[in-house]
């Protein structure tokens, strides 16, 4: 239920919404459990990749570093 909410809350009309939900998307993306849930790693790098596109700059450095992670986790699932 906190991923899916986590999910919605990237698009947050707030930005300090949208930038703690990349923030803790990039965290929960490095779980054994959740980077071995591939629905999951694919939503996560979506919402992620959204908040890349955001307009206010401290959305896109937290986006940035949570797709470091998401791609860290696509590297220890091979």
């Amino acid at each position: 239920m906190c991923i899916t909410m986590l999910l919605g809350l990237s698009a947050d009309p707030e930005p300090l919404v949208r930038e703690s939900a990349a923030r803790a998307l990039g965290v929960y993306v490095l779980f054994p459990c959740q980077r071995s849930d591939v629905s999951f790693v694919a939503d996560a790098a979506n919402a992620v990749i959204s908040c890349m596109q955001d307009e206010h700059f401290q959305v896109k450095v937290k986006a940035a570093w949570a797709m470091a992670n998401v791609s860290d986790a696509l590297v220890l699932n091979m």
